[in-house]
């Protein structure tokens, strides 16, 4: 007897599209207040405490860089998540339509991979850090500062 076949997304559990969820509802409601109110709103709870960017410091930014099809501007707020938010929805709709399920990787595969993680947010990170002001961060003093318009 051999096993049912992989349920497309079946390893998008509750708690990763609630997750998701709430994320996008928190940065839309910071964009909206940010848009209305005049001041900048900080979601990154890393950079409200110790006033420096993330790993993904700019990765909201990238997103909607995207959505306006600007690519080289995604790419400057941050590029690991620009990748993602690019690789992830194909590798999904790959991963789905396959019809057999997950092998897993080898020893030297989870290695490769774990190590690949590491290099890349370390690289990203190092990026972010050092392209700080050029992609106009919000620093600590500046928290509730009102936003410039032209």
């Amino acid at each position: 007897m051999s096993a049912p076949p992989p349920r497309p997304f079946s390893g998008l559990t509750p708690a990763v599209i609630g997750a998701a969820v709430l994320w996008i509802a928190l940065v839309v409601t910071a964009a909206l207040v940010g848009r209305y109110s005049g001041h900048q709103v900080r979601v990154c709870l890393f950079n409200r405490v110790t006033g420096y960017p993330c790993a993904t410091c700019g990765g909201t930014r990238a997103a909607a860089q995207l959505a306006h099809l600007n690519l080289p501007a995604a790419i400057a707020f941050n590029p690991l998540v620009t990748v993602l938010i690019l690789g992830l929805p194909p590798y999904i709709v790959w991963r789905s339509t396959r019809g057999r399920a997950w092998q897993g990787l080898s020893a030297r595969g989870y290695r490769i991979a774990a190590w690949t993680l590491v290099v890349s947010v370390a690289a990203n990170w190092a990026y972010v850090l050092l392209h700080e002001r050029a992609i106009d961060h919000v620093g600590p003093a500046q928290d509730l500062a009102p936003t410039q318009r032209p």
